[in-house]
């Protein structure tokens, strides 16, 4: 239940017979629970409840389930789907499996599953869909067009593929076209939303701004759930000086949705007073670009400069991530601000210049209105290092690793100084697939800036890895870390194992003792890396020959010593993994 019941009737049925009931309100804020006493125990119930008018809403009998009968229900592990090898894949089998991986998060992974099938199925109508869409989502919206065309050609009724194929047209400044798809696709009901919302802000950027509140008061009249919806319609009300009107709506909307950020500003942009909204704000600017990023939608800059422009405040009265910048350093903040001037005729130099010189920390650029943003940053200032930085950013959100590395190489040249650039792009490299010694140069060169980012140390081992250098010359790249006493996990764990590998078996184990290992979600265990250790040096020992130094480590593995305090917390699932007794029994078949 997600609203109010006012007066509902909560009911206990004995077949067809109601035996007790009662009369509540109820709230998705407070449980209800009611004790029918003095019933007999026998009986199988049926538990109903009805709103105010008697419509039943919900009705559950005991032990009986109307999903599916209980003879259909297969307990245990589920039969799973084995897919046929990929050589053997049709265009069908290549768009399931990226559908699947979209599904779980996995984009890039997807786009490339999409673009292996094109390259086998080029005139596949699904895979050119499909893959047009999801190159949308990334932003990759250039060679979105040509496969959103080139399905759109075979099958002219798609409203799918006309939608995305307007946003990718608008994208990349033709909104012309976009407005002719956006129309077809409004007439699909599963796309008319989207659709009919596109064609409103391309009314409103215009100029045409009652044409744009009529469409969104055509679409919020038969879709009341639109809460962003009715906040453009607010702002569109507000800006055409239909105050009264606008107050009237922002009530039902706020009623709708008391939380809604975009509401709670209008009712400020209204005369309201919100000093709780302003401090929400100010936890996080990311808040602040996306109500601007809405008003700039519908073109709308007025008003997306004042919410870029506020005094935010600061101190104990914003909840914010650790280590999150305040609005007023905040270069993406700053950049918008800008591009709004220059868009109302104004010069935003000064605050071109204002976020070049702001940090970068913790800075994430993702949406696609940043692109104009920072390009036009970067038209004004060619040498604005932290402008080149965050549209790298951005490129890579999409998964588009050439352009990223061209702005990072831009920024390499004006300030190889600033933090995480070459990082990113070793990582970048190593991600992509591209030259390991490449990544080697990059995390090498950073460590002249910063010598204590672990990050840049694993990042340096792991392109050696791959470039195909030994064991212990990685190690020994690991050790020259300076803070190595108080290295994280991560670090540690690695150089431990690198050891081994090298057969360094003392310096590996050392390196556990005197130890706190804190729990990190996805990571290691200490106790894995532990019987790890003394596996390899047990089957080093085996091939030297010293059985019986090899055994007793295989047979005493499971017990706990007192210089690894970690080792007394249950070793017995680690010793018992499949991987652990596979090493035992080959180390035994040695010693025999």
């Amino acid at each position: 239940m997600s609203h109010e019941l006012r007066n509902a009737r909560v009911s206990v049925l004995d077949g067809l017979q109601t035996i007790a009931f009662a009369r509540a309100s109820l709230s998705p804020r407070k449980t209800f629970r009611k004790i029918f006493s003095g019933l007999p125990s026998t009986a199988t119930y049926t538990i109903g409840l009805r709103n105010e008018l008697g419509e039943i809403l919900l009705q559950h009998t005991e032990g009986k389930y109307d999903f599916a009968r209980r003879e259909n229900i297969q307990t245990g592990k589920q039969p799973s789907h084995e897919r046929p090898p990929e050589a053997t894949f049709g265009a069908d089998d290549f768009l399931i499996l990226a559908t699947d991986q979209e599904r779980n998060g996995e984009l890039l992974v997807a786009l490339k599953t999409y673009q292996r099938g094109l390259a086998q199925f080029p005139d596949s109508i699904a895979l050119n869909r499909a893959a047009g869409r999801l190159e949308v989502v990334l932003k990759e919206n250039r060679v979105a067009v040509q496969h959103l065309s080139k399905g759109l050609a075979r099958v002219s009724s798609d409203h799918e593929a006309a939608y995305y194929l307007g946003q990718a047209l608008a994208a990349e400044g033709d909104d012309r076209a976009a407005r002719i798809h956006w129309e077809f696709a409004q007439q699909s009901g599963g796309y008319h939303a989207a659709a009919m919302m596109a064609l409103a802000a391309l009314e409103s950027r215009e100029g045409q701004r009652a044409q744009a509140l009529r469409i969104a008061q055509e679409l919020v009249s038969n879709r009341p759930d639109l809460i962003q919806a009715g906040g453009m319609e607010v702002a569109l009300l507000r800006v055409l000086r239909r105050q009264a009107e606008a107050s009237k709506r922002l009530g039902f909307w706020r009623q709708k949705d008391p939380t809604c950020s975009l509401l709670r500003y209008e009712a400020l942009r209204l005369g309201g007073n919100d000093p709780a909204m302003l401090a929400h704000l100010a936890g996080d600017p990311e808040r602040i670009l996306e109500i601007a990023a809405d008003y700039m939608r519908f073109g709308l800059y007025e008003d997306a400069l004042d919410v870029l422009s506020r005094q935010y405040p600061s101190g104990s009265a914003v909840v914010s991530e650790p280590g999150a910048l305040h609005p007023s350093s905040y270069p993406l903040i700053a950049y918008y601000r800008g591009h709004c001037r220059y868009a109302l005729g104004k010069d935003g130099r000064a605050d071109f210049e204002a976020g070049s010189s702001m940090p970068t920390r913790y800075v994430f650029s993702n949406r696609a209105e940043s692109f104009p943003v920072l390009r036009r940053a970067i038209e004004v200032n060619p040498d604005d290092a932290t402008a080149h930085l965050l549209l790298g950013s951005l490129y890579l959100s999409g998964g588009m690793t050439g352009p990223a590395m061209q702005e990072w190489e831009a920024v390499r040249r004006i300030l190889p100084a600033i933090p995480t650039l070459h990082r990113n792009m070793g990582y970048a490299v190593l991600r992509s697939g591209g030259a390991p010694e490449r990544a080697i140069e990059y995390f090498r060169e950073r460590m002249g800036y910063d010598s204590q980012n672990v990050d840049l140390i694993l990042g340096l081992e792991e392109a050696m890895d791959k470039a195909g250098r030994p064991a212990i010359e990685r190690a020994r790249t690991l050790q020259g870390f300076q803070g190595l006493q108080s290295a994280p996990s991560a670090l540690v764990f690695r150089l431990a194992r690198l050891l081994a590998e090298a057969g360094e078996f003392d310096p590996a184990e050392e390196l556990l003792v005197n130890r706190f290992f804190a729990k990190e979600e996805g990571g290691s265990d200490a106790r894995e890396i532990y019987v790890t250790l003394r596996l390899k040096r047990a089957k080093s020992l085996a091939a030297q020959g010293q059985y019986g130094a090899a055994l007793r480590i295989v047979r005493h593995l499971g017990e706990p010593l007192a210089s690894l305090p970690f080792t007394t917390r249950r070793l017995g699932p680690f010793v018992a993994t499949d991987t652990a007794r596979q090493a035992m029994e080959e180390i035994e078949a040695m010693c025999r």
